[in-house]
């Protein structure tokens, strides 16, 4: 077999790879924070906010290690999303504190589970740090 036959076969392979991780990659980001963003649009972020960049949340299967910016103030829980997630159609959000509800269970001491809007996630725990919002 021709060399140039083996490239183009590695070639399509390539590009039918990233296609197919594309594809699943954005339908994982739309079914975890999809449903959040189009209900809390991403409002702008107070002057005392207290924010982090490259954390790390979940919600059931899907883990975005590293892949979001959180950001809290007195209004809102800020979610924004990293360059990375953002080429996958993630949008940022903002979720009013009365929205987010901590759940009873807190296995884990850095991490808290919360509630918002009957999505499920799990963030880190400083977000209720100094947080005048309450929760």
């Amino acid at each position: 077999m021709p060399w140039y036959v083996t490239a183009l076969i590695v070639f399509l392979f390539v590009v039918v790879d990233l296609v197919v991780v594309g594809a699943v990659m954005t339908a994982a980001i739309e079914g975890v924070l999809g449903k959040l963003a189009k209900k809390f649009p991403a409002q702008p972020i107070g002057l005392n906010a207290k924010r982090r960049n490259f954390q790390s949340m979940s919600s059931g299967l899907v883990n975005l290690g590293f892949c979001i910016h959180i950001a809290t103030d007195e209004q809102h829980l800020h979610i924004l999303p990293t360059a990375f997630l953002r080429l996958f159609k993630a949008k940022p959000m903002s979720i009013p504190w009365d929205k987010v509800d901590l759940q009873p269970e807190q296995p884990r001491k850095r991490w808290l589970n919360v509630r918002a809007e009957g999505s499920d996630l799990t963030l880190p725990a400083w977000i209720l740090d100094d947080q005048a919002g309450g929760m």
